[in-house]
Order: C-alpha cells, then sequence, then structure tokens
C-alpha cells in the first residue's frame, strides 16, 4: 500500500514524469479518435488499470462515469500515484495500455 498522506496538495511541482505525462495525453487524444462504440469497448481495458491504480493507493473503485471521462479519470490516479511516491513502472503500463487501444 501507498501511503496517501501527500495527496492533499499537488506540492511544488508536477509529480507526474514527462513520460508518463506523454502517455497519458496519447491516450487522452487517442480516446478523441475512436467512435463512441469504440470508445465504449476501450474503457473496458482502462477501467481494470483504474482499478488497480485505486487499489494501489487504497482508495474506493474510480465510479463508471462513461467513455468520455475516462482520460481524464486515469490523468488524475497516475497524478495521485506519483503524488504517494508510487509509480515505479506506470509509464510501462500506460505504454502497453495505449498500444493495446484499439
Amino acid at each position: 500500500m501507498i501511503d496517501t498522506s501527500a495527496l492533499h496538495s499537488a506540492g511544488t511541482g508536477p509529480p507526474v514524469p514527462a513520460e508518463s505525462s506523454v502517455e497519458v495525453d496519447r491516450i487522452r487524444r487517442r480516446f478523441t479518435e475512436l467512435s463512441v462504440r469504440a470508445a465504449e469497448e476501450a474503457a473496458g481495458l482502462v477501467r481494470r488499470l483504474l482499478d488497480e491504480l485505486a487499489e494501489q493507493l487504497a482508495q474506493p473503485s474510480v465510479p463508471d462515469l462513461g467513455a468520455a471521462v475516462i482520460p481524464d479519470q486515469l490523468a488524475v490516479l497516475v497524478f495521485d500515484i506519483y503524488a504517494a511516491g508510487g509509480g515505479s513502472d506506470l509509464t510501462e503500463r500506460l505504454t502497453a495500455l495505449r498500444r493495446s487501444l484499439p
């Protein structure tokens, strides 16, 4: 479990490494290019990672608000993981997720 006490503030600088930010941006861009049906199907892939990240933070599951907000939910959890000192393999996981998208 990750210490989440640091999540109350954004701190003095971005905790997310540039490589992970690039992957989140690529995933966000990809979702804007997908049809509604494809985005809904791809949302299941992202939800798995969201659930894993929420569990890592000992937080409740992220609510399913639909495919349109999935990239934003991912960005928030990625930020939270890095702010809490985690994320050692997150860039690789984000890259694998992006490559698995239709």
